[in-house]
């Protein structure tokens, strides 16, 4: 079976598809009717993630040359919203805000509920962070950890490349600084 919205094969009466999530609706076969071919599903399906945006394309492709597996995210019709997911590395989410500002975006979740002493450790975090800031949000109570920086003129291979490194370290940096253990879990 092969889900209604994104075309992958998914497991044979499955109410959800496994990869976008979209409930799946009960459409029998006639016998008139054949089934698709799962290498035409596939053709649709990648044509739908097309990076449209050629800035955007640029640092996706700047990604990929690092490592990076790079999926276009359903999310709205306005914005293409790209995730950049890393084997070792945390996985970041970037879009265009406006035209010549890239926002990218790394999520983490801690599982811990919210303690005061958080929004003393986000503000002396932030202190010793040179590109990224950080900060969290509450979500049924737990806070949810993010940190982002943001991208700002056209894509130039060594500024971005300074700008992801640089990026890379304030996440090294953020999880060595001893205010960041209020976020773990003991």
């Amino acid at each position: 079976m092969f889900c209604t919205k994104c075309g992958k094969k998914i497991e044979e009466e499955s109410a959800f598809c496994e990869f976008c999530g979209t409930k799946q609706t009960d459409v029998e076969l006639t016998k008139d009717m054949e089934p698709v071919k799962e290498s035409e599903v596939e053709t649709v399906a990648e044509v739908s993630k097309e990076i449209t945006n050629k800035e955007l394309k640029k640092f996706a492709d700047h990604l990929g040359f690092l490592g990076y597996e790079i999926e276009k995210l359903e999310v709205g019709e306005n914005k293409e919203w790209i995730i950049a997911i890393h084997p070792t590395s945390n996985n970041a989410v970037f879009f265009e805000i406006v035209p010549g500002f890239i926002l990218f975006q790394v999520n983490l979740s801690t599982g811990k509920k919210y303690e005061t002493k958080m929004d003393v450790a986000v503000n002396n975090i932030n202190k010793e962070l040179n590109l990224a800031r950080f900060y969290y949000v509450l979500e049924e109570g737990l806070a949810k950890l993010k940190i982002e920086a943001v991208y700002t003129g056209p894509y130039i291979k060594e500024t971005f490349g300074q700008f992801h490194e640089l990026f890379e370290n304030d996440q090294k940096r953020m999880i060595q600084i001893e205010d960041f253990s209020i976020f773990l879990k003991e």
